[in-house]
């Protein structure tokens, strides 16, 4: 799941940006939007590995916050020790921690426009922590986490119905089941998610060319789930992915996430897992996570 994530973040990278229909990748290639080379990972990778690492040492929600900061001041958590792109909502989060000295619990935005994919391309590691859990629980969970950054009711449930269908994945779930058997669970929670309707309402049957890939997390997460349910593979699902543009590291990041989940082992990246930039980092991360019993 991890390494589908991180590799998804890296073969979207170098296309950041760029519109629908002016580019195609094929590959893992470099520079373009950055100047940096092949296997870059950016700021997606960044926050989700100082995540896990949070999680590995049991350490508070404070201590987490702190990692994002130095992410953003000090570059941490980097491919290269340069941190070379934030979201605005998080960078403005990070200023409240830093400067303002807010707990981490109070750092948070809440607006209705502060409704970015900040808080959910970062999200996937919590699965380990809400998998057994109540639903409601779970929903705690998830809230907890997004508020950290976004603190939207939107975002929050952006975020709780990418989790859900993670849990859903790693439970084998058949892809065929995955919409009814996550809007069920919604359903029980009891908790708005009309923002989200298009997903639940044929959103397999739109064409590529209906599907937004924008920053906006509602856009995001249809693109997302559009991509891991019109395509077999990870390769094939998550290139169309980030050739739809605009997000597409982001949104590459959270469809191979999805591919990695149900797949498990995805030997079809190893070339692409091998060529990542600060591996050793990586590996060290995920193996700690895999293992630790939290």
């Amino acid at each position: 799941m991890i390494y589908g994530f991180i590799v998804g973040d890296a073969l979207g990278v170098p296309v950041e940006f760029k519109p629908w229909g002016t580019f195609e990748v094929k590959d893992m290639i470099g520079y373009r939007t950055y100047d940096l080379p092949p296997g870059t990972w950016s700021d997606d990778s960044s926050l989700l590995l100082c995540t896990m690492e949070h999680m590995n040492e049991n350490s508070t929600l404070d201590d987490l916050m702190q990692k994002f900061a130095d992410f953003d001041y000090r570059n941490y958590m980097t491919p290269f020790g340069e941190t070379f792109d934030i979201g605005i909502t998080t960078h403005e989060v990070c200023q409240n921690f830093e400067y303002l000295k807010c707990s981490a619990t109070d750092c948070g935005l809440l607006g209705e426009y502060d409704n970015g994919n900040g808080s959910l391309m970062r999200i996937a590691p919590i699965v380990k922590l809400t998998l057994d859990l109540p639903l409601a629980d779970k929903y705690k969970i998830v809230s907890v986490y997004s508020k950290l950054t976004h603190g939207h009711e939107r975002s929050i449930m952006g975020c709780m119905i990418y989790i859900l269908v993670l849990e859903a994945l790693l439970s084998k779930v058949d892809k065929s089941e995955l919409l009814n058997h996550v809007q069920i669970q919604l359903e029980e929670l009891g908790m708005d998610y009309s923002a989200y309707n298009k997903i639940f309402n044929g959103l397999e049957n739109l064409d590529v060319d209906e599907i937004k890939s924008t920053g906006y997390i509602v856009d995001t997460l249809e693109a997302v789930l559009y991509c891991y349910l019109i395509y077999e593979t990870y390769l094939e699902g998550v290139f169309v992915a980030i050739n739809l543009g605009n997000d597409t590291d982001t949104i590459g990041a959270l469809t191979g996430a999805l591919f990695g989940a149900t797949l498990g082992y995805v030997p079809e990246i190893d070339t692409y897992k091998a060529r990542l930039a600060n591996l050793e980092k990586i590996e060290s991360i995920i193996e700690w996570y895999c293992h630790n019993d939290r």
